[in-house]
C-alpha cells in the first residue's frame, strides 16, 4: 500500500489561492509503502526499503539510483534498465534458507566522480559500487522486515510452497517465525554501461 502525506501548510492549502500559486502552499508527497499483516497496517518501508521490496517483487522496469563515488568525491547516478530477481528456496539443516539472485543492467546517466570512463578499469569500478550498494540495499530491507515486522510481504513462502510442498504444509501455520530467523543470501550480477556523450565529467575535461 502506497503512502501519502501532505507536506506544506494545510490550512492554505484548503483554499482557491493554493491551486493558483506556481508554488503551492501545501502538497501531496509520497511517503513509502504500507508493511501489511493479516489486513492490518503494521509499519512503513522509506525510499530505500520500498525500492528493495519492488526490485525483490519485480516491479521495476526503470529506475535511477545515486550512488557515492568510489575513492573520490562526488556522486554518480545511474538507470536501471533491466532488473530480473529470483528467490531460490533450499532447505538446510532442516530450516529454510534462501538466495535473491538479481541480475541488473543499468546505464551511467550522470557522473560526478573523478574518473575517466575511456578506461575500463574505471568503469569496473563504478560498476562495483553500484552492485554493492544495490545489495547492501535489499539485503538490509529484508532484515529489517523479518527483525522488525515478521510479515512476509516479499514472496518467500510462496517461493517455498512451489518447490517443496510437503515441507511447507508443515511450516505455513507458523510460517511467520520461519521467516522471523530465516537465513538470506543476496547475490548480484550487475552490469554498468557508459551511454552516449558520458565520458568524463566536465572538470576533467577542462583540466586537458
Amino acid at each position: 500500500m502506497t503512502g501519502v502525506t501532505i507536506t506544506g501548510n494545510i490550512q492554505k492549502g484548503k483554499s482557491l489561492a493554493n491551486v493558483s500559486r506556481p508554488k503551492s502552499f501545501a502538497e501531496f508527497k509520497y511517503v513509502g509503502i504500507g508493511v501489511m499483516k493479516d489486513d492490518r497496517l503494521i509499519g512503513w518501508l522509506d525510499e530505500n526499503e520500498s525500492k528493495a521490496f519492488n526490485y525483490i517483487t519485480n516491479n521495476i522496469r526503470s529506475t535511477v539510483g545515486i550512488i557515492d563515488c568510489p575513492r573520490s568525491d562526488g556522486k554518480f547516478n545511474v538507470e536501471v534498465i533491466e532488473s530480473k530477481v529470483k528467490i531460490v528456496p533450499s532447505v538446510r539443516s532442516g530450516e529454510p534458507y534462501a538466495l535473491v539472485k538479481t541480475s541488473i543492467e543499468a546505464n551511467v546517466s550522470e557522473i560526478g566522480c573523478n574518473v575517466d570512463l575511456t578506461k575500463e578499469a574505471e568503469l569496473l569500478k563504478l560498476q562495483a559500487a553500484a552492485s554493492d550498494r544495490l545489495k547492501e540495499i535489499l539485503f538490509e530491507s529484508i532484515a529489517k522486515v523479518q527483525r522488525q515486522y515478521g510479515a512476509d510481504i516479499f514472496g518467500f513462502g510462496e517461493a517455498f510452497h512451489r518447490k517443496y510442498p510437503s515441507q511447507w504444509h508443515r511450516w505455513r501455520t507458523e510460517w511467520d517465525q520461519h521467516f522471523k530467523t530465516m537465513q538470506v543470501e543476496v547475490s548480484m550480477d550487475y552490469k554498468l554501461r557508459k551511454i552516449g556523450k558520458i565520458i568524463n565529467p566536465f572538470d576533467n575535461v577542462n583540466k586537458e
